[in-house]
């Protein structure tokens, strides 16, 4: 008697199941692109230069599609925003693999690879430590090709402007506030124009950083 009761209510409950429709997956919205032509990212970084190989790390200041408070943790001024409130950060390596000077003007092509992180409660994250903006949650990355174009002003200091033609690799859903976001897709083309300032500290092993500001145009696979 009590196995048929069991048997029963197992039965029950498998019609119940049945008949509720099962939740739908939420879709993500994505940011991060725009329209060909239009900017899609906004973002402050510095270049640590070892020889010739590079280490670019920052934040992103502005998201197409995302309310730029959402960037940053809750309270932050937007007048006084630093890299210790930034939610969504990036890191990149990269080698030179051929470079051209005449006189003052130094032009160089670059091989890298760019990830952005999402950190939910930033913790820790200084221009003192490169590796802090790299240690979120990583939800997406590119393959990239950049012209380095360095003015050099006067011994040690140096006018800096990078051209990055950028394919994107992957794309994770990221929640921001119960929301479910995504940082672009797979197979858009994004144009990072970077401007900046240099400073050598060492000609020999060369070593220098760089300080800059810049932003994204997509290029091809605009949605």
């Amino acid at each position: 008697m009590i196995r048929k009761l069991m048997l029963a209510a197992l039965l029950v409950a498998l019609l119940l199941i049945s008949t509720f429709p099962a939740a739908e997956a939420q879709t993500a919205t994505e940011i991060g692109v725009a329209p060909a032509g239009q900017t899609g990212l906004e973002l402050i970084g510095q270049i640590d230069q070892t020889g010739f190989t590079v280490t670019a790390y920052g934040y992103v200041t502005w998201a197409n599609g995302l309310v730029s408070d959402l960037l940053f943790t809750e309270g932050t001024v937007p007048l006084n925003r630093s890299e210790g409130a930034a939610r969504l950060t990036f890191m990149g390596t990269g080698t030179s693999n051929a470079r051209s000077v005449h006189e003052n003007i130094f032009a160089s092509s670059v091989d890298a690879t760019l990830t952005f992180y999402w950190n939910e409660i930033p913790s820790g994250i200084s221009w003192a430590d490169p590796n802090s903006f790299g240690t979120g949650v990583p939800i997406a990355s590119f393959t990239a090709r950049l012209q380095s174009i360095l003015n050099v002003q006067e011994p040690n200091v140096g006018v800096l402007m990078v051209f990055t033609d950028a394919t994107q690799d992957s794309a994770a859903p990221f929640i921001v506030n119960g929301q479910s976001f995504q940082l672009g897709h797979v197979g858009v083309v994004e144009r990072f124009t970077l401007f900046g300032q240099g400073y050598r500290s060492s000609e020999n092993p060369l070593a220098a950083n760089y300080r800059f500001g810049g932003n994204s145009v997509v290029v091809a696979g605009a949605p």
